[in-house]
C-alpha cells in the first residue's frame, strides 16, 4: 500500500486502440498527438514559447496558440525554431475596398503594374487567415506584375543572406488567361534606393482550392554587393500586350531571414518574432537501465540546414542521452545513444525528406543498443553502460534546443523495457 507522501505514476491511456501490434508490451507513456485530445496531452507537457504561435490542421485551418501552450492539432505537435516575420503588416490593416481602393498600411505598393489596374475587392478571414482580395485587370505592357508587401527600404538586408518569402493565395474570380506562372520573391535595393535585382522562381498558378492549403514559399540567397534592403512581393508572369482579368485572395505574406519558411507569424504594424518551442514531459516516468523510445513525425526543414533537428530525446544531463534526430548536413535520420561522453550508438538511416512522415525507434541497455526506421534493418551496437534519463524532450534537445521544425505525430516510451529487435521493426513498420 502507498503511505503518506507516496505517489503512483499511472500512464495515461492516450494511444489510438490498435496503434501497436498486439504482441508489443503496452508502453508506459503513449502521446498520440494526432488522435488524442489536445487538452489531455497539454496537461502532461511543459511548454516554453515566449510568444503566440500558429499551427494548421489537416484541412488547412490555422489556429493561434498563446504563449507557453503546445501547438497541437490533428497534424501533431508543431515544434519550431525562433523566427521573425519582417513584413510589418500582413493582416491587411488599413485596407479599403474600392476601385482602386486602398492597399494595406506600411507601404504596400504595386512594384510593376505593367499597365493594368489593381483594385481592392475585399478583406476578411478564411480558415483563420487574414486576407485581401485583389483584382488585376487590363491590357499588359510588360511581362511581369508585382505587388509589394512593404515599403522600399523598410527591411534591411546584407549580401549573402538567405531570405524565405511565403504567402497564401487562391483564385477567387476571373481566370488566368495570358498568365503563365506565379512568383514568391523579393526585390533588392541599394541605399539610394535603386532596385538591383528581382529574386524569385516561377511556380504553378494557384487554384480555387481552400486558401489554407495553398501556401507558396521560396528560399533565395542575395548576391548583390551593394544591397541595403529587400522588398517582398507576389508576382505573376504575363503575356505582353494581352488582356488579363483575375482576382486573387492573398493571405498572411511573410518574409523570414532563414533558409526555409516556417509557420505564419501575424503582424499588424511592425515586425513580429515567434520564439522557439521547447517541450518536455512534466512528470516523466522513472527509467530503468533498459528502455525504448518511439517517435513518428514529419519534418519541414530542407535536407541541409544550420542546426540538427531532434524529434525525441531522453536525457540524463543533456550530454548523456538517447534519442532520434535529423542530421543537419544531409537530412539523414539518426539514432543516438551517448554515455560517459562517448557515442555508444550513432547510426544513420538515409535522408528523412521534408514533408515525409517516418517512424523511428531507439532502444538502450548496457551492452545492447539498437535503432531502426520504418521497419527496416535494425542497426545495433554492444557498448557497456547506459544513461538512465530523467528528462524527456519532445521535438528538441535538452542541451541546445535543436528544434524538429515540423510536426511530431506520436511519441511512446517503454521506460523499463528494451524491446527486441523484431519488436522495434514491428512498431516502426
Amino acid at each position: 500500500m502507498l503511505g503518506v507522501g507516496d505517489s503512483l505514476w499511472m500512464p495515461p491511456v492516450l494511444a489510438k486502440p490498435g496503434g501497436f501490434p498486439p504482441n508489443i508490451p503496452a508502453p508506459g507513456v503513449d502521446l498520440d498527438f494526432m488522435n488524442s485530445p489536445a487538452s489531455v496531452l497539454a496537461a502532461l507537457l511543459t511548454t516554453t514559447r515566449a510568444s503566440a504561435g500558429y499551427a494548421d490542421d489537416q484541412v488547412g485551418n490555422w489556429t493561434s496558440f498563446s504563449n507557453n501552450v503546445p501547438r497541437i492539432t490533428n497534424k501533431g505537435l508543431l515544434v519550431e525554431e525562433a523566427r521573425t516575420n519582417s513584413i510589418r503588416n500582413n493582416s491587411m490593416q488599413g485596407a479599403v475596398v474600392g476601385t482602386p481602393g486602398t492597399l494595406p498600411n506600411n507601404g504596400w505598393f504595386v512594384a510593376n503594374g505593367v499597365g493594368v489596374t489593381t483594385n481592392v475587392i475585399g478583406i476578411g478571414t478564411e480558415a483563420g487567415i487574414d486576407y485581401i482580395d485583389i483584382q488585376i485587370t487590363g491590357t499588359t505592357s510588360n511581362t511581369i506584375y508585382r505587388l509589394a508587401f512593404d515599403a522600399t527600404g523598410a527591411i534591411a538586408a546584407s549580401n549573402g543572406q538567405t531570405w524565405s518569402p511565403a504567402f497564401f493565395v487562391k483564385l477567387v474570380g476571373g481566370n488566368f488567361t495570358n498568365v503563365s506562372n506565379i512568383q514568391s520573391g523579393f526585390l533588392t535595393w541599394n541605399s539610394v534606393p535603386v532596385v538591383l535585382t528581382a529574386y524569385g522562381s516561377n511556380q504553378a498558378l494557384p487554384t480555387s482550392a481552400a486558401l489554407g492549403t495553398q501556401r507558396y514559399k521560396d528560399a533565395l540567397t542575395i548576391s548583390d554587393a551593394t544591397v541595403a534592403s529587400v522588398t517582398p512581393f507576389i508576382g505573376f508572369v504575363v503575356s505582353n500586350g494581352a488582356a488579363i482579368n483575375f482576382t486573387i485572395r492573398i493571405g498572411w505574406p511573410q518574409l523570414e531571414l532563414g533558409a526555409f519558411a516556417t509557420s505564419p507569424i501575424r503582424t499588424t504594424s511592425a515586425a513580429v518574432a515567434r520564439s522557439q518551442d521547447v517541450v518536455t514531459m512534466t512528470s516523466p516516468p522513472a527509467f530503468g537501465v533498459a528502455y525504448t523510445l518511439f517517435a513518428k513525425g514529419t519534418p519541414y526543414a530542407p535536407l541541409v540546414t544550420a542546426i540538427p533537428q531532434s524529434i525525441v530525446e531522453a536525457s540524463l544531463d543533456g550530454g548523456n542521452r538517447t534519442g532520434v534526430w535529423r542530421n543537419q548536413s544531409n537530412g539523414n535520420c539518426q539514432g543516438l545513444v551517448v554515455f560517459s561522453s562517448a557515442n555508444q550508438l550513432n547510426v544513420s538511416f538515409g535522408a528523412w525528406n521534408p514533408g515525409v512522415s517516418a517512424k523511428t525507434a531507439v532502444a538502450a541497455q548496457s551492452g545492447d543498443q539498437a535503432a531502426v526506421r520504418d521497419g527496416g534493418t535494425v542497426q545495433t551496437a554492444a557498448v557497456s553502460g547506459v544513461p538512465v534519463p530523467t528528462v524527456v524532450n519532445i521535438g528538441t534537445r535538452q542541451a541546445n534546443g535543436s528544434p524538429f521544425d515540423g510536426y511530431v505525430e506520436r511519441v511512446a516510451l517503454w521506460p523499463t523495457t528494451r524491446l527486441s529487435n523484431a519488436q522495434l521493426q514491428q512498431i516502426t513498420g
